[in-house]
């Protein structure tokens, strides 16, 4: 049967494959060969070092890339469900990875890892992936369609109807509180885009409403003095 991965003590660009083809014993090898240029899936795309050669080989059903198998290897009855297959599988690898420490990673994990920062320039991928963040604000101008957002931080921003795609957003009003899912620039935080924007209540408590919540639950200012406590 195929090596394991466990078995894989490190990864060779050069000896991958063969590895994986020797130790699956066909007699018939030959298969239809591709080349991968760029790698997107799921919303995501992971910019390559280099392009990878891929071989689909219908009699066994799999999917071999170089520099890649046995480490990951896609399945399935045809080249589009094994190179999917293959893509979910690297996908998943870099998002549940990604955000680990090295003290954390498994020794499987910790040779994933070393391959697909072989693989794909992860540091550029970070940087250049926005990130999406749920904020609170309200439409600060409007002459007529909304034009600004002050944030519940106080930040304004500038908006146009192109950044936002929810397309009620054009009737707020000035004043109207909203709650929007926002896209920004991981490193600038630049507002990109508003991938979704509703109305809702007011976002913050006001003087009244907070003066009323302290009163139930009291504060720690009016708290007996502990004799004993030294700070």
């Amino acid at each position: 049967m195929p090596v394991a991965l466990e078995q894989v003590a490190h990864v060779d660009r050069d000896y991958a494959f063969n590895e994986y083809r020797n130790s699956a014993g066909s007699q018939d090898f030959g298969g239809l060969e591709f080349t991968l240029a760029d790698f997107e899936i799921g919303g995501a795309e992971y910019p390559l070092r280099f392009p990878l050669l891929a071989r689909y080989y219908r009699s066994i059903e799999k999917l071999i890339v170089d520099s890649v198998s046995p480490v990951f290897i896609g399945s399935g009855p045809s080249t589009d469900v094994a190179l999917t297959d293959f893509k979910e599988q690297v996908h998943f690898a870099i998002q549940d990875l990604i955000g680990k420490r090295p003290f954390e990673f498994s020794d499987t994990e910790k040779i994933k890892w070393q391959l697909l920062n072989e693989l794909f320039d992860l540091t550029v991928y970070q940087n250049t992936t926005p990130i999406q963040v749920r904020q609170f604000g309200k439409i600060k101008k409007g002459r007529p369609t909304p034009q600004s957002i002050e944030w519940e931080t106080g930040r304004i921003e500038s908006v146009t109807m192109d950044q936002v795609l929810s397309p009620e957003f054009v009737t707020f009003k000035v004043g109207q509180p909203i709650e929007a899912i926002v896209e920004r620039d991981r490193i600038s935080n630049e507002l990109l885009r508003i991938l979704f924007v509703s109305r809702c209540k007011q976002f913050s408590m006001s003087k009244v409403d907070e003066d009323g919540l302290w009163s139930r639950i009291g504060s720690t200012g009016r708290l007996p003095q502990d004799p004993d406590w030294k700070p």
